[in-house]
């Protein structure tokens, strides 16, 4: 059986071309909660060139996994065992 992810180990990249929606911030906060480092980047005026150096940055801080959220409304689901 595989080990389960370790939050601090895997970064959430949220890329913003102009704001977060707030059905989106909220999810992103509670995993903020269970340890999960969340990193909203703004700015990129290329978006494929955003998300290359939002992964580039991350692997070389050391993350082991990477969890894409684009900035829309979502909702979290608990995993049953």
């Amino acid at each position: 059986m595989a080990e389960p992810p370790v939050p601090s180990q895997c970064v959430i990249l949220v890329p913003v071309a102009s704001s977060i929606e707030p059905g989106c911030e909220e999810p992103l906060r509670e995993l903020e909660r269970r340890g999960y480092p969340v990193w909203r980047v703004r700015g990129f005026a290329a978006i494929d060139q955003g998300r290359n150096q939002m992964v580039t940055d991350a692997l070389r801080q050391g993350f082991q996994e990477t969890m894409w959220i684009d900035a829309l409304e979502f909702t979290l689901q608990r995993a049953s065992a």
